[in-house]
């Protein structure tokens, strides 16, 4: 997977668009896209009623329908790259905890306190929470994956309920595809 880390505040190049289509976790949401040009930019959990959406195209195209693709895929229970480039717009330790995350294996999780001392940071446990919560891809850069110390599941963008099924969907994909 290509990812390109850009610090906040650097200039957009090439063509912004955006997308949506419906949620497989959650029916009454849409997974709104951003793409901006041939890498994704964010994906972002919003409820069908927000006004916005109205005039949002549906999802067609090149790398809308690759995204589409690896996310039915991921919901069959594999885990693949992305199919195209990452746009992750942060700061430099923001980038530093998302690279971490993207390397933790479908249905394993680690602690916030564990993601600080990999990055570094030991004394980091908040700031790396607030980073998880500012990661523009969830399920891409799998946020999900970082629980608090006691287990409890902490936050997630796209609201604690997604974040506990997306744990035990992975978890019990997990267990089918060692018995396969």
């Amino acid at each position: 997977m290509r990812v390109t880390y850009i610090a906040n505040g650097a200039p957009i190049c090439g063509d912004v668009a955006e997308y949506a289509w419906v949620d497989a976790f959650s029916p009454d949401h849409l997974i709104c896209v951003t793409l901006e040009g041939e890498a994704l930019r964010s994906l972002k959990r919003r409820h069908v009623a927000d006004p916005a959406l109205r005039e949002m195209p549906g999802a067609s195209g090149g790398n809308v329908a690759r995204l589409r693709e690896w996310v039915e895929c991921y919901l069959r229970g594999y885990e693949n790259d992305a199919p195209f480039g990452l746009l992750m717009r942060g700061t430099p330790f923001q980038h530093a905890v998302w690279q971490r995350i993207a390397a933790i294996p479908r249905g394993k999780t680690i602690s916030y306190a564990q993601l600080a001392l990999m990055i570094g940071k030991p004394k980091a446990v908040r700031a790396v929470g607030t980073a998880c919560g500012a990661n523009p891809l969830p399920l891409l850069v799998p946020c999900h994956r970082v629980l608090g110390s006691d287990g409890r599941p902490g936050g997630f963008g796209w609201g604690l309920e997604i974040k506990e099924r997306l744990l035990a969907f992975e978890k019990s994909s997990q267990a089918v595809r060692h018995a396969a």
